[in-house]
């Protein structure tokens, strides 16, 4: 504020004009507040091959949020104003500098390591039992190791860098251009990745010196106290969370069985082996290393006109000293007691379901719908990675009206068991194959799933969470044309995202439709999983034949506990997928 001496004088003598009064005094004048700079770079580190391109991203805080980019070593490679950075010929390990514009003092660094384009992995199979996690290696000495990239000028289209195993579970495959890459260790089943550092373990129920069932092996079953018996619906089922068994249903995997209605007790010679084998695992029950063997009784429950089938456990006993040996048939008897009941509600929104049709395929045709709640002996945190044993499973017929289903269950496993969810929904597509003069049909089938903790799946509901990609075409034309002939041998598959949910990756399959004496078989002769990014695909040359028909299905998968970059068979909850399949398509 002035003085009263100066507010009084007149406005010329203020300024002092005019008057050869000099000007008063007006005091020092006060610094400006210094302005603090403060400035970060991203990503802070990065492994890059020869050549490889990478953008850099700087935040700076302050009024001035320009910057100068530059590479600390002279042979460093080259960096954009950007940040857009191009790794050297050379490898090495270098560092890229981001300085202030405002304040030449303050910068950040990233470093940088250049590798000779090599890709490094590992491949184990994680068994989990009692909470504990071994990881076993798989021997890789033998596998066909490879990475592929595509090409103008190869004749499949893809260049091909070998690699090579070892019996440690470890592989490396040298000298892969920068840029994504198709990887496979059996020639099969192809991860389209671009890291060059990935883990390709998978987890399995059981103990790691679990011993296979041979042929032969054999599991005499005789229960006793048993509620009577519904013929063709009810089900026994065989767990043993040690011996890597998780599902063994008598009902779906051996033919053979067959119990008369009514019957309260059962005696059967099980083969165990053939039981293991179907439902993808199983060795042999070993009581000395601590596994427990249950046996449940899932009896059929009160449907309505919407359900074919409808079960929940009724009963249940469990041994602790139960053992098999190979080629031995030791009998595993128990006393049916009865458990304490719970009671799942819930809605299966068959409406939604079934209002994907045509996103699944303008001809296709629901075949039903199924519900499960199952107990997980290896534990939540890993998802849904192998066949687990049921509490309650319930069968829709087809249909657009939402079923409420109110039922009871039991669960008779150790609390160390989480309940997961699982909800699904199953459509068909019909496909005419012709061989000379003759033809014949096959249905080929597609599913909208999801799969989430009990609390996850009862709070989010059992309708789809992700729907099927959309805009599928064949060389840029609507791939949903059936037949479609003459796409060549190296055909493009793109595809766009779903309407509904987000994806974190996708999969390809591709079915190879032959007419035999038996009727129209299907086989799959390629497979591509790749992450949220992998949105076309280019078939190799070599795959498809001449005059063969061919199917494909691409699966949209929303698994966002799961990083697919690094660990690509890894699996979480919440899971979801959903499938849309092709036309007829031919070269």
């Amino acid at each position: 504020m002035m003085s009263r001496l100066f507010s009084k004088l007149p406005l010329v003598t203020l300024l002092g004009v005019g008057t050869g009064c000099p000007t008063p005094p007006t005091g020092p004048t006060k610094p400006a507040e210094p302005t603090s700079v403060s400035i970060q770079v991203a990503p802070l580190m990065a492994t890059l091959s020869l050549g490889e391109h990478l953008s850099f991203g700087a935040t700076v805080t302050g009024p001035d949020s320009t910057v100068t980019w530059t590479i600390k070593e002279a042979n460093g490679g080259q960096i954009g104003t950007n940040g857009a950075y191009t790794a050297p010929p050379m490898v090495g390990t270098y560092h890229v500098v981001v300085t202030s514009h405002a304040d030449a003092t303050k910068a950040a660094k990233a470093t940088v390591t250049v590798t000779d384009g090599t890709i490094t992995g590992v491949k184990a199979i994680r068994h989990l039992y009692k909470g504990a996690e071994t990881a076993v290696p798989v021997d890789l000495s033998k596998a066909a190791i490879q990475a592929l990239q595509p090409s103008t000028t190869a004749s499949t289209g893809y260049n091909t860098y070998p690699g090579m195993g070892t019996a440690a579970g470890t592989f490396s495959i040298p000298s892969v251009p920068p840029g994504p890459y198709l990887l496979t260790v059996d020639g099969v089943t192809f991860l389209r990745l671009s890291t060059r550092t990935v883990d390709l373990s998978e987890y399995d129920l059981g103990r790691a010196n679990v011993k296979a069932a041979d042929a032969g092996t054999t599991l005499n079953l005789a229960v006793t106290a048993m509620t009577p018996w519904s013929e063709f619906l009810d089900d026994l089922q065989v767990t043993s969370e040690g011996a890597g068994l998780g599902y063994g249903s008598l009902y779906l995997g051996d033919s053979n069985f067959s119990p008369d209605g009514g019957v309260t007790s059962v005696a059967y010679a099980l083969d165990y082996s053939a039981l293991a084998t179907f439902f993808g695992g199983g060795g042999l029950i070993d009581a000395s290393q601590g596994d427990v063997t249950y046996v449940t009784h899932l009896a059929a429950q009160p449907m309505t006109p919407a359900m074919w089938s409808a079960v929940s456990i009724k009963e249940a006993f469990s041994s602790t000293a139960y053992s098999l040996v190979n080629g031995g048939n030791a009998t595993l008897g128990g006393a049916f007691s009865p458990v304490t009941q719970s009671t799942f509600s819930a809605t299966f929104p068959r409406s939604q379901y079934s209002a994907l049709l045509g996103a699944v395929n303008p001809t296709a045709k629901e075949s039903g719908g199924h519900i499960y709640l199952d107990a997980q002996p290896g534990g939540a945190a890993y998802g849904n990675f192998g066949a687990t044993p049921d509490l309650l499973s319930v069968d829709f017929l087809p249909g657009n009206i939402d079923e409420a289903v109110s039922m009871g269950y039991r669960n008779p496993f150790p609390s160390a068991w989480p309940l997961f969810g699982d909800a699904e929904d199953i459509y068909r597509v019909q496909y005419t194959v012709t061989s000379g003069t003759i033809s014949g049909t096959k249905w080929v089938y597609a599913y909208n799933w999801t799969g989430d903790t009990l609390a996850g799946a009862l709070s989010a509901g059992l309708g789809p969470r992700i729907t099927p990609s959309t805009e599928l075409k064949i060389n840029g034309n609507t791939a949903y044309t059936s037949p479609q002939s003459g796409v060549g041998t190296k055909p493009i598959l793109s595809w766009k995202a779903p309407t509904t949910g987000t994806p974190t990756g996708y999969q390809v399959l591709v079915y190879e439709l032959k007419y035999a004496d038996t009727g129209v078989t299907r086989t799959t002769i390629y497979s591509v999983f790749g992450d949220a990014g992998f949105t076309s695909l280019t078939l190799p040359g070599g795959l498809l034949r001449v005059g063969g028909s061919y199917v494909a299905l691409i699966r949209a998968r929303a698994e966002p506990g799961t990083d697919f970059k690094t660990r690509p068979l890894g699996t979480s909850f919440p899971s979801s997928g959903a499938d849309t399949l092709t036309g007829l398509f031919s070269p």
